[in-house]
């Protein structure tokens, strides 16, 4: 979760900078769910990692001044994070957990497909 909850934040500034509600309205509603699945106070131990589906900080800092690069890596963010969800939701076993990762799935599906 803390890795989901790292990478949806990062994505959260990243498509901060576009003008897709859906983009920012779907990011908010998966952090808010992420959070309900804690049992401890949530630490971003991947401050700063560069990881599939995760915009880095400098990614951001030239997206916000490039719209070619904002397009490349907000479909970086969405296919990559799909590959993630895909590979790890066929592992987990914990139902709650599991349909977080479907409602994940569903949107990066919706939002590729919306362009």
């Amino acid at each position: 979760m803390e890795l989901a909850i790292a990478t949806d934040e990062q994505a959260l500034k990243l498509v901060g900078l576009t003008d897709r509600a859906e983009l920012k309205q779907n990011r908010t509603t998966e952090l808010a769910e992420l959070r309900k699945l804690l049992d401890a106070p949530y630490v971003d131990n991947h401050a700063g990692h560069d990881m599939p589906g995760m915009p880095t900080d400098a990614e951001i800092e030239l997206a916000a001044t490039s719209p070619d690069a904002l397009r490349q890596f907000v479909h970086a963010h969405l296919t990559e994070s799909l590959e993630v969800l895909r590979s790890a939701g066929s592992a987990i076993t914990h139902p709650p957990t599991a349909e977080v990762v479907k409602l994940m799935e569903r949107h990066r599906t919706a939002e590729l497909a919306a362009g």
